[in-house]
């Protein structure tokens, strides 16, 4: 199993950073503290809509040039975690540039791009640390780097969400990370408490697009599987 280097680790430097005082009393006249922990100074690249998922692993540099910053981070593809890197980075509020490469594990480039950028987020916010800057990107299969806004779901070209199918022991339910769907016609799989030979397991990433209560899957080997919303607290039970 790839070792996954998660760039979003909370760091002893970083949580120091994170309570800073905001000025104004809290309870008994203490001052207030900055409790955005997690959101990190430095920039952070979604790949989702970068790489083809059927890719197997990936290790994506992240660099900001001007601060000296560089980070690897390795992924997989086709699994249940979010395709991203990042690194963090003492960021300013001039536009700066960054270089993102991202490599297979026999060593071919998979994606580069680069992009100087002025939008600049506050994670922090400018009450509790005004120097405090991170940037969110989205990197693109055609070599773009594109702003985004790090707390809306990265969407493709069709405004569809990427979700990653639990096959463990067949194709059952999927979630879009707020609600359960239920695949229409119940469980599918080989019959042996297995998904069936042509899905990847434990999991199948794809693309899911969201009409009312429908919900419809689609992939890169070119699976298509409808499932419809169940209601809060009634997800259908694990198979196996």
């Amino acid at each position: 199993m790839l070792r996954r280097l998660l760039a979003g680790a909370t760091t002893a430097v970083t949580l120091a950073g994170a309570l800073c005082a905001c000025g104004g009393s809290g309870p008994f006249g203490l001052p207030l503290a900055c409790t955005a922990i997690g959101n990190a100074e430095g920039v952070h690249v979604d790949f989702t809509t970068a790489v083809p998922f059927e890719g197997g692993d990936y290790y994506a540099e992240v660099s900001v040039p001007s601060a000296g910053a560089s980070h690897t981070n390795g992924f997989a593809g086709n699994d249940e975690y979010s395709l991203y890197s990042g690194v963090q980075a003492d960021l300013d509020d001039e536009p700066t540039r960054v270089d993102v490469q991202v490599t297979t594990e026999r060593g071919e480039v998979a994606d580069r791009a680069s992009t100087t950028t002025p939008q600049l987020f506050q994670p922090n916010g400018a009450g509790c640390d005004g120097d405090n800057y991170s940037i969110s990107l989205r990197a693109t299969r055609d070599g773009q780097l594109l702003p985004r806004d790090p707390d809306e779901a990265v969407i493709d070209d069709l405004g569809r969400i990427s979700v990653a199918v639990s096959t463990g022991c067949g194709v059952n339910e999927v979630t879009d990370g707020y609600s359960s769907y239920a695949r229409v016609g119940g469980l599918l799989s080989d019959g042996a408490g297995h998904a069936p030979a042509d899905w990847n397991t434990p999991y199948q990433r794809g693309w899911a697009a969201i009409d009312g209560d429908t919900l419809v899957f689609s992939d890169e080997r070119g699976h298509r599987e409808t499932f419809r919303r169940v209601p809060d607290g009634q997800a259908p039970a694990p198979c196996g």
